[in-house]
């Protein structure tokens, strides 16, 4: 299996590639409302990076 994650032969069928990408955007997600309940109270924003605001209003269905 090394060998073949190294020489870029080794693959993921689609379905299991779409159950692993739904799962991540849901932990996404998750991590992002947690982010904001900590921040709830604060008089600044609370942000681990650039793309905590975008990754939430993404995950709110308000991406543009």
């Amino acid at each position: 299996m090394h060998a073949q994650a190294r020489s870029g032969g080794l693959t993921l069928d689609e379905d299991a590639a779409d159950r692993l990408l739904t799962e991540l955007d849901t932990i996404r997600c998750r991590v992002d409302e947690l982010i904001e309940a900590a921040g709830a109270g604060l008089d600044v924003p609370l942000g681990f990076g650039d793309n905590t605001t975008s990754c939430t209003r993404w995950c709110a269905g308000t991406w543009t």
